[in-house]
């Protein structure tokens, strides 16, 4: 009857937010995990772009105070420019997996583990931009040598500690351990340092060798002055 459709509407109509509810709790519950597991690959992206640009930060002022040093003439600019592609080439291919992987990132099961990457995100906030202090130290790096080598030293250890966060944030990527695969590049990596070593010392032998020719040289000399002068008074 009319009656019976009309009450069975009312029914249904009562019944259906009640049937939905725990289902859209298990949604917002799913997208809030997915979300969190996302968001530590996300940081990890930003903790590694903060580190390459620290990095490249000390590694210009290291080259400044380089140019100075009479180490630098066994410096192969070459080699050492082949080197920093390679090293800009497997980050530039971890960060690029990692983008493209983070969306699918799984959650952390384990609740102490979950537990300890949350508090690396809250106690190690990633920012991009530069600080005070960043600016300062690359101001202090052009003033005079002294400064600038406990200057150089103090940045590649904040740059050390950048990395170290970056390590920690990679355990609670789930997806880091399949972008880090780069065999291939770090292969080419391991050569090319091998390559630099054995530059560097076949320059400093040289310039020992030019060295030792010179000192050996200025010793003849003198002794040929003295036999000179002793000639001279015995006559």
């Amino acid at each position: 009857s009319p009656m019976q459709l009309f009450r069975r509407d009312i029914r249904r109509q009562y019944n259906e937010p009640k049937m939905f509810a725990p289902v859209l709790i298990v949604l917002a519950a799913t997208t809030a995990t997915i979300h969190a597991e996302t968001a530590f690959c996300e940081q990890l992206i930003e903790c590694l772009v903060k580190a390459r640009t620290k990095n490249d930060e000390c590694l210009s002022s290291h080259m400044s105070m380089s140019s100075r040093d009479a180490k630098h003439e066994c410096r192969n600019e070459t080699l050492h420019n082949q080197f920093k592609q390679l090293i800009e080439q497997r980050t530039a291919h971890y960060e690029t997996c990692l983008r493209a992987k983070a969306p699918s990132a799984t959650p952390i099961e384990n609740a102490k583990k979950k537990a300890k990457c949350d508090g690396i995100m809250r106690k190690h906030p990633v920012k991009r931009d530069s600080s005070p202090d960043e600016r300062q130290t690359r101001r202090s790096l052009k003033k005079d040598k002294k400064r600038g080598q406990a200057a150089q030293k103090s940045c590649f250890r904040d740059a050390r500690k950048i990395k170290l966060q970056c390590s920690q944030l990679a355990k609670c990527c789930s997806v880091s351990k399949q972008c880090r695969d780069t065999s291939g590049i770090d292969m080419k990596i391991t050569e090319k340092k091998a390559e630099i070593k054995e530059s560097q010392r076949q320059c400093r032998a040289e310039n020992n060798g030019r060295k030792v020719g010179k000192k050996h040289k200025q010793d003849q000399t003198r002794r040929n002055k003295i036999i000179t002068t002793s000639t001279m008074r015995a006559e």
